[in-house]
C-alpha cells in the first residue's frame, strides 16, 4: 500500500518520491490514494499559511502566498493542464483538431484567462475564509479535487488512444474507487461532520457534471482535463465554504 501512495505522491507533487520498477497497473491502482495526497497538500499548505500568519500580512497577501505555495507543491501540473483545455474548448475545431490543440505547448488567449480567473478566485475566496475555517478549507480543497480526478477518471472514457493518463483509466476498478470514496468520505467527516457529508455530495455532482460537458466535447477525458476538473473543483470547495460561511 505504501508503494501505491508514494505513486500517488509521485505524480501528483514535485516532492522527490521517486518509485522504481513501476508496471502500468500500479499506477491505476495508485488513484485509491489521490485523496489522501489531497489531505498531506492540505496539511502543508496549512502548515504555511500558520508560518506566515506569523508575520501579520494583509489577508490578500498570505492567501496569495498558500496559493503560490500550492502550484509550487504541484508543479502547476493541473494549472498546465486547464489552460490547454480551455485553449482546446474555446476553439471551434472538431474533435480531433481540439484534441491537438491540447497537446500543443503553446497557450492561447482562452488558456491565460482561465489561468488568471482561477488563480485569482482562489486567492480571493480564501481571503474570505475565516481564520477559524482555514484548516479545513485547505484540507478540504485539497481532498476534493484529487477524489474529484478519481470520479472523473471512473466515470469517463479516455479520449485517445494512447498517452500518459491512459494507464489511470485502464488500471482503475470498482474496488479502487470505492476505496477511494471512503477515505474521502472519512475526511471529510472528520473535518466537517454532517456537513463534509453534503459538501461531498455536491462537489462530486459539480465534477460529474463538469467532466460530462468536457466528454461531450472532446469525445472523453485527457490527463489535461482531469486537471481543469481539479482546478476548478478546488474554486468551486472554496466558493461553497463562503457560501456556508455567510448564511449558514
Amino acid at each position: 500500500m505504501m508503494r501505491y501512495f508514494s505513486l500517488a505522491l509521485q505524480f501528483l507533487t514535485v516532492i522527490p518520491f521517486k518509485v522504481k520498477n513501476v508496471e502500468e497497473k500500479e499506477i491505476g491502482r495508485s488513484c485509491v490514494f489521490f485523496p489522501l495526497v489531497g489531505a498531506f497538500i492540505g496539511l502543508i499548505l496549512f502548515i504555511i499559511y500558520k508560518a506566515v500568519s506569523c508575520l501579520y500580512l494583509d489577508t490578500l497577501l498570505t492567501s496569495a502566498i498558500v496559493s503560490i505555495a500550492l502550484i509550487v507543491l504541484t508543479g502547476g501540473l493541473h494549472l498546465d493542464g486547464l489552460a490547454d483545455t480551455f485553449d482546446a474548448f474555446a476553439s471551434n475545431k472538431n474533435r480531433e483538431k481540439k484534441l491537438e490543440i491540447m497537446r500543443d505547448s503553446r497557450i492561447g488567449t482562452m488558456g491565460v484567462l482561465a489561468l488568471i480567473s482561477i488563480i485569482v478566485l482562489k486567492i480571493l475566496f480564501l481571503s474570505e475564509i475565516s481564520t477559524f475555517d482555514k484548516f479545513t478549507a485547505l484540507l478540504s480543497m485539497c481532498i476534493l479535487s484529487r477524489w474529484g480526478q478519481v470520479l472523473s477518471i471512473r466515470s469517463f472514457n479516455y479520449a485517445r488512444e494512447g498517452g500518459k493518463a491512459k494507464v489511470f483509466f485502464d488500471g482503475i476498478n470498482n474496488g479502487i474507487y470505492l476505496s477511494a470514496l471512503i477515505i474521502t468520505l472519512l475526511f471529510l467527516f472528520l473535518l466537517w461532520q454532517l456537513k463534509g457529508i453534503y459538501l461531498f455530495a455536491v462537489l462530486s455532482i459539480f465534477s460529474y457534471f463538469l467532466g460530462r460537458l468536457f466528454s461531450s466535447k472532446f469525445g472523453g477525458l485527457t490527463g489535461d482535463v482531469i486537471g481543469a476538473i481539479s482546478e476548478i473543483s478546488e474554486v468551486f470547495v472554496l466558493f461553497y465554504i463562503v457560501i456556508l460561511q455567510r448564511f449558514i
